[in-house]
């Protein structure tokens, strides 16, 4: 009887995997009867989905600086790399037409249009974006704005110059990044710098949250609230003694049906090790409950319930 055989990305948090060496494995490597050669298409084409998120990391091509940038794509995913300098000075006439989130509101009711650095939308795509923000050359407050919204998954990693370690003589003038992302169906999955974000860092979510370990002893949950089948957390990211309001780094996520993953990017495999993120799960014969796994080119045993 043939087994029915699906591919599922093994999430990064809360399995328990045992490795353990499967009689029922053929010496080819394919579980008997399974279809190896029908899924070995189905198999590659979601490789290639999985790999997405450490393309950019692994090399980035040689980018311009630029500023004000806004890509709205109707249709088609959105998979670039952004090289940001907050200070750098753009014509007028060059400048691409206001977004609706570039109007913000003041508390004395005055309309202040202020203009983010980078706008990506995707109307019927995911995006995948490697953005890195340029330290600036003099020693003035600066900030980067940064609006990420799509209807699918989105896959940001965020570089920042800098540390903010006291022993850092630039910490003091490094850019403030303000970022809202939205995804009104899929998923969001932020990489960000260790030791260098400091600030309010809030989410909202329908399927919770998931912070990786090294993100959480640098972390503080101030407030969680669930209501109508939101989840929020609200959050703060490094020491916040000496802060204050409307300074520091502010990060939004709001995943309106999908969840949320955050983790340091330095913490994140490159290309070569992306392997290890690619699985074939087959329910093993005479069991119950338990599963094979081909994770990281190895058959292993795995007892738990399958997620995709």
């Amino acid at each position: 009887m043939t087994q029915d055989v699906s591919v599922y990305r093994l999430a990064s948090f809360g399995y328990n995997i045992i490795a353990e060496e499967d009689p029922l494995l053929t010496p080819d490597g394919c579980i008997e009867s399974s279809p190896c050669a029908e899924e070995s298409s189905a198999i590659r084409q979601f490789e290639t989905r999985l790999s997405r998120s450490s393309r950019y990391q692994a090399t980035s091509p040689s980018r311009q600086p630029g500023n004000y940038r806004t890509i709205i794509r109707a249709s088609g995913p959105i998979e670039e790399s952004f090289l940001i300098d907050p200070t750098l000075s753009v014509p007028p006439s060059l400048l691409p037409p206001k977004t609706p989130h570039e109007t913000v509101i003041e508390e004395n009711g005055v309309k202040v249009i202020r203009r983010n650095n980078l706008n990506l939308i995707a109307k019927k795509g995911d995006i995948n974006a490697d953005i890195e923000i340029m330290s600036p050359e003099s020693d003035e407050e600066t900030r980067c704005r940064i609006d990420i919204r799509s209807r699918g998954d989105i896959m940001i990693h965020l570089h920042l110059p800098g540390t903010f370690s006291p022993d850092d003589p630039t910490r003091l003038i490094l850019p403030m990044c303000h970022m809202d992302v939205h995804s009104s169906s899929g998923d969001i999955y932020l990489w960000i710098p260790r030791k260098r974000l400091e600030g309010p860092l809030n989410v909202t979510t329908r399927h919770g949250v998931e912070f990786s370990p090294v993100v959480l002893k640098d972390l503080n949950i101030f407030n969680e609230s669930e209501k109508w089948r939101k989840q929020r957390k609200e959050c703060f990211l490094g020491n916040f003694a000496g802060w204050s309001e409307g300074m520091g780094d502010l990060i939004n996520l709001k995943a309106k049906a999908g969840r949320v993953v955050v983790e340091y990017i330095e913490d994140t495999p490159d290309e070569a090790e992306s392997r290890s993120d690619r699985v074939l799960l087959a329910p093993r014969q005479g069991t119950n409950g338990e599963w094979l796994i081909m994770y990281d080119g190895h058959w292993r045993s795995w007892a738990g319930p399958a997620r995709e």
